[in-house]
Parts: structure tokens; C-alpha cells; sequence
């Protein structure tokens, strides 16, 4: 049994057994000691380049992963938040303001397909013909969305150095068996009904979209602390095991359990 008190975000008492409080202790030593821990997260700063140019795409390799918008860890994380790490993930989640919440309304609203209400055996419990949406929050996870943009920066890179540049869009994808269907299908569906608000964090020419994932309320707080992992997906899925994200609401509403207790 280990007591662990926060005096204040620079100090920390441990009590226990002496060979728990030693091990914990050095673990915090070597936690505050590591560069992820002491360096200072600037904000990320506006790319004075013109878009699509190489100096566009190595200014933003440059840049810090912190949104300017997020309220909390702009400067990475705190004493206080990094010895948390160790025991839990620190997570703030608020409400978006009303520009925000407004352009995910219009998002969800406007890619409700209710001819799909009701179809198939994972739309059988819908009998609803919109959403509305009541609340919208802003999710903050330094470490999900660190591990999020070095996959991506690790992306930008290989298609810096590739003579074939980025890759293609998926509508522009040449029809071949297996692929005709959706390559007929044109855009994915929110990027025809995204508000340009959304568009500030994601880069299309990564094919980076917007995507819906429905899940239960007894699962959201373990996404938000530890994100969408595939190996809690059940091997019955169409493609086996694995994120299954889709480009309308309605897709993702099947998925979500009971209407009033439903998340997406």
C-alpha cells in the first residue's frame, strides 16, 4: 500500500512501505528528468507559408502538436500532471463554444441518412428519423494526441521524400475490382457537409477526414483516458478485429445503444 499526497503541482509526499515509496520515488525522479517532462510546449504558431508549398510542409514539422485552442497542457505537462501519469491519464474534457458546437450540430444533422433508419440487422433498433444533438465537449489527452501527431509527422515525412508526393484522393483512386464501389462513391460523405471551422486541425492532402464511431456510455470514459483500442473489437466484424469509424451519423447511431443513452 503506497499513501501518494500533492502538497501543491511542485510537491509531493509518499508514504508506505520503505521499498514501495523508494521504487515510486525513483520513478518519479526519472519521470521529471526525461525530456517529454521539462521541455516547454510553445503554441503552435500560424504558418506564415503558402499552403501545399515545401516550406509549408517543413514549417509544420516544426510546430508543436498542442492545439492553440486547448485550454490546458499548452505547456505540456505540469509536476503535478506527470507524476498523475503514472497512476492515471490526465484528462480535461469541457464544453466547445457555440461556433464549434454548432458546426458538429450541422455535421451530425446533415449526414443522418434516414433512409438507412431501421435497415439491416445493426439498424434494427432505430426507429427515429433525425438526432439532435444536446452537448458537444472537447476532449484534451496530451499523450493520445502526441501519439496521434507523431504518426502523422512520421505520414508528412515519407511523403515529402516520395517522388510521388501525397497519396491520392480516394474518389480519384483508379476503379479496379474490389475498389469500384467506392471510388464511385465520390468524397467521403463529411467532406461534403464539413464546416470549414472543423478543417483548422486535420490536412486533406494526408487524407486525413472526419469520421464517426458509435459507442455505449459505459465505454466513453475509458476512450477518453485511453483512446479507440482495437483489441477490445469483437472478431465477428465484418473485416475481423479492429476501429471501425464510418462517414455518417446514422452508421455510427446503430452502434450506440439506446437512443437516450447513446454517444458518438
Amino acid at each position: 500500500l503506497l499513501l501518494i499526497s500533492f502538497i501543491d503541482k511542485n510537491r509531493v509526499i509518499l508514504k508506505g512501505k520503505a521499498k514501495n515509496v523508494s521504487t515510486t520515488a525513483r520513478e518519479i525522479a526519472s519521470l521529471c528528468s526525461t525530456e517529454s517532462a521539462t521541455k516547454s510546449v510553445a503554441r503552435r504558431r500560424e504558418n506564415q507559408h503558402q499552403r501545399g508549398t515545401q516550406q509549408y510542409w517543413h514549417e509544420l514539422l516544426k510546430e508543436p502538436s498542442v492545439p492553440t485552442y486547448w485550454k490546458y497542457f499548452q505547456d505540456g505537462k505540469s509536476f503535478f500532471d506527470s507524476v498523475k501519469s503514472l497512476f492515471t491519464t490526465p484528462v480535461k474534457h469541457y464544453d466547445v463554444d457555440s461556433k464549434t458546437f454548432h458546426a458538429v450540430c450541422k455535421l451530425v444533422e446533415e449526414t443522418f441518412d434516414s433512409r438507412l433508419v431501421g435497415q439491416g440487422a445493426d439498424a434494427k433498433n432505430l426507429d427515429h428519423r433525425g438526432l439532435r444533438v444536446k452537448k458537444v465537449e472537447l476532449i484534451e489527452n496530451l499523450d493520445l494526441f502526441n501519439d496521434y501527431n507523431n504518426y502523422r509527422i512520421r505520414i508528412l515525412r515519407k511523403c515529402l521524400k516520395d517522388k510521388r508526393g501525397f497519396p491520392p484522393k480516394i474518389e480519384k483512386i483508379p476503379s479496379q475490382h474490389g475498389t469500384k464501389i467506392v471510388v464511385e462513391k465520390g468524397k467521403i460523405f463529411t467532406e461534403k457537409k464539413i464546416d470549414p471551422r472543423l478543417m483548422k486541425d486535420i490536412y486533406p492532402e494526408l487524407n486525413e477526414v472526419y469520421l464517426f464511431h458509435g459507442t455505449k456510455v459505459d465505454f466513453v470514459k475509458n476512450i477518453m483516458s485511453k483512446g479507440i483500442d482495437p483489441k477490445y473489437g469483437s472478431d465477428d466484424g465484418m473485416f475481423g478485429r479492429g476501429i471501425y469509424c464510418c462517414e455518417t451519423s446514422t452508421k455510427a447511431d446503430q452502434y450506440a445503444g439506446l437512443s437516450n443513452f447513446s454517444f458518438s
